[in-house]
């Protein structure tokens, strides 16, 4: 929602469903969102989700990119293997494995005074794939 704010788009609390990170969830929530709401797009912030609300919009015959765009986060490899490929957010997997094992090490010989910080904030940049879906 905060990108919908930042761009000065009123963010619509009928069209947020919190789900449980599982396939049936995204499948439950697309079906229940095609239903009640009327979207121009659809945005799932989970692999597993996101694979289940593709199945619903495919179910309930909705044309992707016509009738409603789809977008993801995270880049699964099955994203390329469907009609039409998926539009994704994804994440840096490699980077986000490599910087929690230095900062655990780090921890763990106590060098750069890790043990005393409470938190250490990184944050690492996402990258928009842009395919058919969107």
């Amino acid at each position: 929602t905060c990108a919908l704010e930042e761009r000065g788009l009123a963010v619509d609390p009928r069209l947020v469903r919190m789900g449980d990170f599982s396939y049936e969830s995204g499948r439950k929530h697309a079906l229940d969102l095609l239903e009640r709401a009327d979207m121009d797009a659809l945005y799932v912030a989970n692999t597993d989700m996101a694979s289940g609300a593709f199945r619903a919009l495919k179910e309930s015959n909705v044309r992707i990119p016509q009738d409603l765009a789809y977008v993801m986060f995270d880049d699964p490899d099955w994203t390329t293997m469907v009609t039409p490929p998926v539009t994704a957010v994804k994440q840096p997997v490699y980077t986000i494995g490599s910087t929690a094992a230095d900062l655990l090490f780090k921890r763990i010989l106590d060098t750069g005074g890790y043990l005393d910080k409470d938190q250490v904030r990184i944050v690492l940049e996402a990258t928009l794939v842009e395919r058919g879906s969107a």
